[in-house]
């Protein structure tokens, strides 16, 4: 894609723009994971945001590829999303399959925000794809922790009772 490696794409970004793209997504994939009721520890949310980040860069810059680069990146995207594809179905029960999506949508929504504007980019487009990416990372963080608040009211009630199960059958 437009990033072979994530090295090349830190030095691009510089060390700043990188780490809030990085944690930023690893947040959003724990965020979701976390709604969903799934706890996991690792980073491999984040490594999902880079990958959502790699598609975005390739997205707003997809006009100005040329016939060979695009085939070339969607060379890249099928076997990408046929390797990821396996790994989340071989490792069905011990992978965080909500952590990971969280990232990769983290990712895609970051990375427009903080993607520097050059001469090559159509200013149309990417300010379309802030405007979304914008709209979808702060609708994922509020579904998220309206989701996680829920969840834990209505748990609440349910652990106390448990408790107090576990007191009076002793």
């Amino acid at each position: 894609m437009a990033y072979p490696t994530y090295g090349r794409l830190e030095a691009q970004l510089g060390t700043l723009r990188f780490s809030v793209l990085f944690l930023g997504s690893g947040i959003c994939g724990n965020l979701l994971s976390s709604a969903g009721r799934v706890s996991g520890v690792g980073a491999s949310t984040a490594c999902y945001g880079l990958i959502g980040a790699d598609l975005a860069v390739s997205w707003i810059m997809w006009p100005h590829f040329d016939e060979e680069l695009k085939v070339r990146a969607m060379q890249q995207l099928k076997a990408m999303a046929i390797g990821l594809m396996m790994w989340e179905m071989l490792l069905h029960g011990a992978v965080d399959h909500l952590g990971h999506l969280g990232g990769l949508i983290g990712g895609l929504s970051i990375m427009p925000l903080i993607v520097l504007r050059s001469n090559t980019v159509d200013d149309h487009r990417l300010r379309i794809t802030r405007f979304v990416g914008g709209f979808a990372l702060t609708a994922v963080i509020i579904i998220c922790l309206a989701a996680i608040i829920l969840a834990g009211r209505a748990a609440h009630g349910s652990a106390e009772d448990d408790y107090c199960a576990k007191l009076y059958n002793r």
